[in-house]
């Protein structure tokens, strides 16, 4: 474009030369050599301009295809992110259908435990009936399409809120501790550690009363998901988690069959058998007071959860929340559910 200014700007300077002219044209002009002369200079002027046109319209085109080609790029973007969305939605309703066959499934169960209440009629009958009931709350609540706090009972203790997560691993999961933030100090006595502490937004410990009463109420499974600072993940689950009550200082009795998904190996069965240790009831050799939180600990660790949050790696610090030969971790969650064959 600066070009074909100068290059107009040198056409009007050679009409500006001609106008002054004008008058003596004729004069100027009148032998042959004169106007010989004035066509050269008059060639010389537009010359150039004339030789210069047709890499204007080259330069035009060229212009022309690099914006066809910008509109094309930033459409080809939009569309993407467009395709990209649908996909995403399309994955999202495939898991739906999937949710609601399993809560078809569940809705059955519940019908066949109604059927069974409704049989019930002498007062040893009404009693299995209770329990039947706090099963069926279980079963709804817990299949809900919705990761929130709902309140659950178990049947002799009352209610209390526990938050679902149905998308780490399935619906249906009761998030018994969770890691994730690092605001919530880990290194808690052991009556704190029996009634629970924390915030379902952020860090927290549901508590091992409330867990020994689930989990003695009815056979549950355990799901634990764990993250390393690199961002893989690694999952552990078991299929027959009990945690046994106060008086036995909520030992760790059962934890079933095992399930992973790397090969690293089975670390928290090394902890089966095992009380419930913290700094102020600590039985275990002073492992709660070296790995600044409350464990089942043997001697002292396969695995640990519940040390010192750390936004980095900080290396082989004995507070550190770990998995064995899997390595520190920097979130976990551990969830339980009713057991599903």
């Amino acid at each position: 474009m600066r070009n074909i200014l100068i290059y107009t700007a040198l056409i009007l300077v050679a009409h500006g030369i001609l106008f002054i002219g004008g008058t003596n044209q004729s004069e100027i002009c009148e032998t042959n050599r004169q106007l010989q002369q004035c066509k050269n200079v008059t060639n010389k002027v537009l010359q150039p301009l004339l030789d210069y046109t047709p890499k204007v319209k080259d330069e035009l085109g060229i212009f022309k295809q690099k914006r066809a080609i910008t509109e094309y790029k930033t459409n080809r973007r939009y569309n993407k992110g467009i395709i990209k969305e649908l996909r995403g939605q399309i994955i999202d309703l495939k898991k739906n259908i999937k949710f609601q066959k399993k809560t078809i499934q569940r809705l059955t169960q519940t019908h066949e435990i109604l059927k069974l209440i409704n049989m019930n009629k002498t007062n040893n009958d009404l009693e299995v009936s209770k329990t039947d009931i706090d099963r069926l709350e279980t079963v709804i609540i817990s299949h809900s399409c919705i990761s929130d706090i709902h309140p659950t009972s178990v049947s002799g203790y009352g209610y209390f809120d526990v938050l679902y997560d149905n998308k780490t691993a399935g619906p249906g999961w009761i998030v018994i501790q969770q890691r994730i933030d690092g605001k919530e100090n880990f290194e808690r006595d052991w009556n704190t550690y029996s009634a629970g502490f924390g915030s379902f937004r952020g860090d927290f410990f549901l508590g091992l009363e409330k867990i020994h009463q689930l989990t003695s109420s009815m056979r549950y499974e355990l799901y634990i998901h764990m993250e390393k600072y690199d961002g893989t993940t690694k999952f552990a689950h078991y299929d027959h988690f009990i945690i046994e009550g106060r008086d036995q200082d909520y030992k760790l009795s059962s934890l079933g069959n095992y399930l992973e998904n790397d090969g690293k190996g089975d670390y928290f069965r090394y902890h089966k058998g095992m009380k419930f240790y913290t700094f102020d009831r600590d039985r275990s050799d002073g492992c709660a007071k070296d790995f600044r939180g409350g464990w089942w600990f043997f001697g002292c660790a396969g695995c640990f959860l519940n040390g010192v949050y750390s936004e980095t790696d900080n290396g082989d610090k004995l507070s550190n929340n770990f998995w064995s030969e899997y390595g520190n971790l920097k979130r976990t969650q551990m969830l339980i559910r009713p057991y599903q064959e």
